[in-house]
Parts: structure tokens; sequence; C-alpha cells
């Protein structure tokens, strides 16, 4: 915990009081796109028919594939993406100037060339080491990309997928229904990951209130959605947080701030990472507590998005819209927010989770996600997550063993390099949320504290936030304030 308050402590002087993101950032430059190919992502021209049925087949993807006559459209995106080979570059140049327009990414590409010319083989492959988990992601992109972007586009499409997972992971545990516990420990079981295990289990509730919020149009009342719920396969097995979720104003963000608490609190490489998640938290608690916290009815896809050219299939992709279809997105989320949330994310799964790069990695990059508007960030990442854990579920039953991987005996070490200057950038980036929004969750925190059900947490968390300011001198001060005013 000191040394986390010492980061965050260096960290309000790094960065000034009126720290602002560039708003206007330069398209991705060849120098930016090479750095990231050193790194380990590299794209082939085109996909390969074999390795799409391969990762279909050993991740349980294939499941959702089988459809036949759902929706012409889609019946054929999915079909294509089998029998011929795809080109990569419609969907690389998105990632690549998603990738540009993220000031943290970029200062961090900018950072890896400095290092490289001092030591030109120090970060090479320090990303993704191995070729053969660098083809299966490449290829697992391609396909996450499609499904999510489809989710996105069409809530039936969206409500078929979920079916076909739950069920398929129902039959894995020969269970009718999926429990919460029954997710933890298959998750537990086949991936040894109790992080990950609880991650998947959590998502659950929030996947299943945005189906109910679509497909009911956000006009159902509280006993039609009630219904909705009892008549799918998870009836009586979902957790509290869904009944919770269908009070008037359920995305209150607290649950994405476990999230984050959680994973800075995991960090293994650097703790100057864990002091940038903190910087978030730090800034949802004041998006909780104005209660800018939730837009209804955000019409997918949006108006202004980036739709590629000269490429049948991608066209298809991105052009198809669904009538009427909206989705139930959170609002206030300001890009910078997504791009920092983005950068920390991606540095956490590249320090501690190297195995499963393939999928935890992969659902961040996927342009649904990374190039996502405010209001739609968190929704296409809840999914494209959701949908990542079901695969990796699925993969590490098939006796997948990541130690088993042909990966260089230095990896490690350059992983490790990347993350320390990833880490690096993002607590210099981070430090901006932390000191812009201090003297409101310093109100926050303190106003609300006796009522907190942990507030020994609230505490540290705080004390990291404030530069070590005692937050019993500040209750006093506000006792001291609220007693005057009863006097007068």
């Amino acid at each position: 915990m000191r040394r986390l308050a010492k980061h965050m402590s260096t960290a309000f002087h790094l960065v000034p009081t009126n720290f602002r993101f560039v708003a206007n950032i330069p398209s991705f430059s060849l120098a930016n796109k090479q750095t990231l190919q050193s790194l380990g992502l590299c794209f082939p021209s085109h996909t390969d028919p074999l390795v799409i049925k391969k990762v279909l087949a050993t991740t349980g993807l294939h499941r959702v594939f089988e459809a036949q006559n759902f929706d012409p459209t889609i019946d054929a995106i999915l079909n294509e993406l089998q029998k011929k080979p795809v080109a990569f570059d419609p969907l690389a140049t998105q990632i690549f100037e998603g990738v540009g327009e993220n000031p943290m990414l970029t200062t961090l590409l900018s950072r890896v060339r400095q290092k490289n010319i001092a030591s030109p083989e120090s970060l090479k492959n320090a990303l993704i080491a191995n070729d053969e988990q660098r083809e299966f992601m490449v290829h697992y992109i391609c396909i996450l990309e499609v499904i999510t972007r489809l989710m996105m586009a069409d809530t039936q499409f969206f409500g078929h997928v979920m079916d076909r997972l739950l069920s398929l992971t129902a039959s894995i545990s020969n269970a009718h229904h999926r429990s919460t516990w029954q997710t933890i420990y298959y998750a537990w079981r086949h991936g040894k990951d109790f992080f990950l295990a609880i991650k998947s289990a959590s998502l659950d509730p929030w996947i299943w209130f945005e189906r109910c919020e679509r497909e009911h149009a956000h006009q159902a009342t509280q006993e039609q959605k009630k219904e909705f719920i009892k008549s799918h396969a998870l009836s009586g097995q979902i957790p509290a947080m869904v009944r919770k979720a269908m009070h008037p104003t359920p995305y209150d963000l607290r649950g994405l701030r476990l999230n984050i608490a959680e994973a800075s609190a995991n960090q293994a490489v650097d703790r100057r990472n864990a002091a940038a998640g903190f910087g978030l938290i730090a800034y949802l608690e004041k998006l909780i507590h104005v209660n800018a916290l939730r837009e209804i009815g955000q019409p997918f896809p949006p108006e202004n998005e980036i739709k590629p050219k000269n490429d049948d299939f991608w066209k298809r992709v991105y052009g198809y819209k669904k009538s009427g279809n909206t989705v139930a997105g959170v609002g206030g989320m300001p890009k910078h927010w997504n791009d920092l949330y983005s950068s920390w994310n991606m540095a956490y799964i590249v320090a501690n989770h190297p195995p499963h790069l393939q999928f935890l990695l992969s659902k961040l990059l996927i342009p649904t996600v990374l190039n996502a508007d405010g209001p739609t960030y968190i929704v296409a990442r809840v999914m494209a997550l959701w949908v990542a854990l079901f695969s990796k579920e699925i993969f590490d039953k098939n006796n997948y063993d990541p130690t088993k991987l042909n990966t260089p005996a230095d990896a490690t070490k350059k992983r490790e390099d990347l993350v320390r200057l990833w880490a690096e950038v993002n607590l210099e980036k981070g430090s901006g949320y932390a000191q812009t929004s201090k003297d409101a969750l310093q109100k926050e925190v303190a106003e609300q504290l006796p009522s907190l059900r942990n507030p020994k947490m609230y505490y540290h968390l705080s004390m990291l936030m404030w530069n070590g300011r005692d937050m019993h001198d500040h209750s006093q001060d506000n006792n001291k304030g609220s007693s005057a005013n009863q006097k007068k």
C-alpha cells in the first residue's frame, strides 16, 4: 500500500492541474504500425479458412456459426468466413487507426521505439512471442469482431448467440441451468484462474439485463421483465444483481469500479499500472455521484462510424443495421476515459495473463470496442469479453496447456520490460483523472463513509487518491461544520 501511495503521490506532480487529453490526434503513422508489428501484432494479407475452422472448433464458437436461415445477410457473412479467404486489411487498418487515436498507446509506441534505438532486439515480439498463439489470435480477432459487431447491431442475433453459448456450457457441466457457482467452478476447474472465473460469473447479470432492456425496447414493466427472465434458461438461477438491475437506474457503475479495483490489486509486474487503475476509479466515483450514469436507447451503429471501402465482406459486416435497433448504453463515459481504460486493461492482461492473450487482449483490440463512442463502449466491451470468456472456458476444456507453447526463453523478461514502460505511461495519464476528481471524491466519500459496507477499504483507497491526507481529519472538519450549522 505504501509503494502504491508513493506512486500516486509522484503522479500528482507529474501532471498539471489543468491536464487535458489531446483532442485531435493525427492518424496512425507508419512508424507506429511498424512498432506494433515489431512487438508481435502482425496481420497476414488474408484469413486462412482452415485456421478459422480450427479456432471455431476449439472455442466452441462453431455452434454460433451453425445457424441456417437466421438472417440472409448474417448467414452469408458467417458462411463466407469459413469458406474462402477474407482480406485482413480493412480490419487491421481500423485497429491501427484506433490505436493511433489513443494517446496512451501512441506514447507507449514512441517509447518502445526509443528503447529499440538503444537496443534493437530488446522488445522484439514482447507482446506476442509465440507464432502459433499469434496466428490463433489474429483469426480470433476477426471472428470476435464479426460476432460482437452483429450482436451490437441486431438484438435478435445477440439473443441467439447468448442462448447458444449458455446451452453449450450447460452441456459441458451436465446441468440444465448454469448457476453462478457452476460458472465459477467450471471456469476454475478448466482454466485454473480464480480471477477470470469470478469475472466470468459477474458478467452474466449485465448481459441478461442488456438483453432484457433491448428486447423490450426499454418500455417493459417490472413484471414483464421478471416474466421474460423466468422464461429463459437461467430461470431461478440468476443472481440478485439482475433483479437489482431492473431498478430504474441499474448501471450505477459500481460493478465496473470493483472490477478495476480487483485487477489493480492483482497487478503482478508493476504497481504503477495499479495506481493508474485507481485513477480510473476516482473518475468513476465522480460519475456515480453526479448521476450521469445511463443513456437509454442509443442507436447502433452510430452515424459517424468508420466504414471500410472496396471490400464486400467488411462492407456487409459494418454496413449491417437492424431497423429501430438500440443499445442500452452507459452514458457519461468520455472517450479519453475509455482510452485510458483500454490501455490500463491491456497492460494488466499482458502482465498477468500472457498464456491467454489470444482471448483477453483480442476483446480490447476489435474495432467495435476500440473505436466505440462513449455510451456504447462499456456495452461493446462487456459483450466481447463475455464471448471471449466462454471461448476460453471451452478452449481450456479441450485440454489446452499453455506451458506447451514454444515460447523463446527471453520472452518473460521482454514482456516485463514492456509492461513497465506501459505502466509508466498509464500512470502519467491516469494521474490526470486522480487530480481532476480529487476534490469531488474526497467530499463524496467523506459524506458517505458511515453508510458504506466496507469503510476500511474505502479509507485506504481514499488515502491513495488524496496523496496521504487523513480522512478522519476531514470527517472531523465536516462534523464541526455540521455542528456549527446546527447551533445557528
